[in-house]
């Protein structure tokens, strides 16, 4: 196959990665993102400081990624899915250079991309992407491909990149095994460098704390991000080790049948191919799958989208059979094109047997496309994002967010209780509490200071009362998301969408009057 060709097949596999991760364009935001994306606005666009005046427990490196988003694509909730599709292409890239030999081609990255493109956008939904751990992945990789060149600046670039990796999310932390044995494995100046990579990353991590102590943040965002989250960690976990493992394979058969992709690069690879090289990157894949896997035991919930730490060793597996079977086809007289053709082919064969009956990507695909060209209504793809079993219902968060558009002008503040951040990113308003979500106040697994908390939250809302208050109808009885601590507020029921309570100020309604 001559270059064109295989520059032709190249363009082919990345556009059916593409196509892929294109139904991601029509995701919601879930909850955890309707938080990273209320602070980044808040903090970008009206200067509330992560922390003081709004909060959350996770360090301040994903609100920087939603804020670049909301910079590049404005308010658009769909933003961050097109970031993603960057962030998986540029970690396939990667990973195909860390697996390059010094003397050879690298993988394919078209081919990576692909494979990553079935197991991230094609397996999971809009509730397990768009979080933290996507990120991790491609600054980890692209701290490790630093770390492996030669130059100053690079390995200064490696600890910068680490220390946001972990900023990101605290157990990205055990990523940092594989990197510094990158940095360590240069035997020349090997003490020079090792200590520059760690005082880069010192740089990165004290610039956050200047900041944050310069608005006044420092002590409750360290505060939140290892107090609090110790305390959430040690009372809410998985049920005992017998449940953790459960969770474990459940996710592994998940991703089955592209996940055995992982096991071959692991098991079978010493067995196909003798290559010094090819079994000195399988230890790496190994160091790889063991730091992911120690971050995502280490959080203790085992949710499906911690796994997507996994990634990383997934992709540097994937292009490591790639070149494996590459190398094996070529030299039996088969031209590369072809076989990257044969692997590609066998990726979206196994993606599309991945689940037994309907496939969920196939079906979301489906209705988004038919949504788009007016063949379907809307609210029949919103049967997607509705999540039973977490009380999750898109279609009506979504017309909260029009009843509050229509009864307030953008000046207002509005207050919506327990967990509905994304309800302020559809309607384009803002709590005048730091506890825009609470959670942290009602849930018997989050009562890390709760009584200052709580007092905080009632501060705030004396002080700049909500026109709107939104409550649950599910609350128990007097917490601050029940409809009758509003009522002692002085608000009144306007109307009940699915499992809202919408209110107003009894004081407007009295000067309108």
């Amino acid at each position: 196959m001559g270059s064109r060709n295989r520059q032709l097949l190249s363009a082919a596999l990345w556009l059916a990665a593409l196509t892929i991760a294109l139904p991601s364009l029509a995701y919601p935001l879930g909850r955890d993102q309707g938080v990273y994306f209320y602070v980044a606005r808040e903090w970008l666009n009206h200067g509330s400081i992560p922390y003081r005046d709004l909060f959350d427990h996770k360090p301040p490196g994903i609100y920087v990624i939603y804020a670049l988003a909301i910079t590049l694509f404005r308010s658009h909730v769909w933003g961050i899915r097109v970031m993603e599709m960057a962030a998986l292409g540029g970690s396939a890239w990667l990973a195909t250079r860390l697996t390059k030999p010094r003397d050879g081609v690298a993988p394919s990255a078209a081919f990576v991309a692909l494979f990553g493109s079935c197991l991230y956008f094609g397996v999971l939904n809009f509730w397990d992407t768009a979080q933290c751990e996507l990120w991790c992945v491609t600054t980890a990789l692209a701290a490790a491909y630093c770390a492996q060149r030669s130059g100053w600046r690079w390995v200064a670039a490696s600890g910068a990149l680490f220390a946001f990796t972990v900023l990101i999310k605290l157990p990205a932390v055990f990523f940092g095994l594989p990197i510094f044995a990158l940095v360590w494995a240069e035997n020349a100046e090997r003490r020079a460098r090792v200590l520059t990579w760690l005082l880069a990353g010192a740089a990165v991590v004290a610039a956050f704390a200047v900041y944050f102590g310069a608005h006044g943040a420092l002590g409750q965002a360290t505060d939140i991000i290892f107090s609090a989250n110790v305390y959430y960690a040690s009372h809410e976990h998985v049920d005992g080790f017998s449940d953790g493992v459960t969770r474990v394979l459940d996710v592994f058969r998940l991703f089955m049948p592209l996940s055995l992709v992982l096991v071959y690069a692991l098991v079978g690879l010493p067995f196909f191919n003798k290559r010094a090289e090819l079994r000195a990157d399988r230890r790496r894949v190994l160091l790889w799958s063991a730091a992911a896997l120690v971050g995502v035991v280490a959080q203790l919930k085992l949710y499906n989208f911690h796994f997507v730490l996994m990634l990383a060793p997934a992709l540097l597996a994937g292009a490591l059979v790639s070149r494996a079977l590459e190398v094996w086809a070529v030299e039996r007289g088969s031209s590369l094109g072809r076989v990257r053709a044969i692997l590609g082919a066998n990726v979206l064969v196994l993606f599309a047997l991945s689940w037994p009956g309907e496939h969920m990507w196939f079906a979301t695909a489906r209705d988004v496309a038919l949504v788009e060209v007016g063949a379907r209504p809307r609210q029949e793809m919103l049967a997607h994002f509705t999540l039973p079993y977490a009380d999750f219902d898109e279609g009506a968060n979504e017309q909260v967010a029009l009843w509050i558009q229509a009864n307030s002008s953008p000046l207002d503040v509005v207050c919506v209780r327990r967990f509905e951040p994304e309800i302020y990113a559809l309607s384009d308003r803002s709590c005048s509490s730091p506890f825009f979500w609470t959670y942290w106040l009602t849930e018997p697994s989050r009562a890390y200071r709760r009584g200052e908390f709580l007092e905080e939250d009632r501060e705030a809302l004396e002080r700049r009362r909500p026109k709107i208050m939104v409550a649950r109808r599910e609350a128990r009885a007097g917490e601050i998301d029940d409809a009758s601590y509003a009522e002692g507020l002085g608000y009144v029921r306007r109307k009940e969408i699915g499992p809202y309570i919408l209110m107003v100020d009894g004081s407007t309604i009295a000067a309108a009057r």
